[in-house]
């Protein structure tokens, strides 16, 4: 938040900033992606298979195994607390519903 301020203070332009917060969301959701894939065995945030990819996997890249885990259990709790809260609701209608769009499709 003090870089926001900051930006703010310098006026810096509303899109720089804007994009700032959404850089800052889409790094959460795919840490909390991460998240469930570690604690649920699966999530709704990432691709459903990874047949094709060179390099199997997706989402965010840590340097190593240890700052995954301390990276992800110190955030533990705000991911908890979104999955329980409005937005994420949300998603899991927005995914269902394009879920059925492609099963209609096929």
């Amino acid at each position: 938040m003090e870089e926001i301020q900051y930006l703010i203070q310098n006026r810096i332009s509303e899109a720089s900033i804007r994009n700032r917060f959404k850089d800052w969301l889409w790094r959460f959701i795919r840490k909390a992606g991460s998240y469930e894939e570690m604690t649920y065995g699966e999530t709704i945030v990432g691709p459903e298979t990874e047949e094709g990819f060179i390099i199997p996997g997706h989402g965010l890249v840590w340097p190593d195994e240890g700052t995954k885990m301390r990276e992800l259990n110190a955030s533990q709790m705000r991911f908890e607390g979104w999955r329980g809260g409005v937005s994420y609701h949300y998603l899991l209608k927005v995914y269902s519903w394009k879920v059925r769009l492609i099963c209609r499709i096929e």
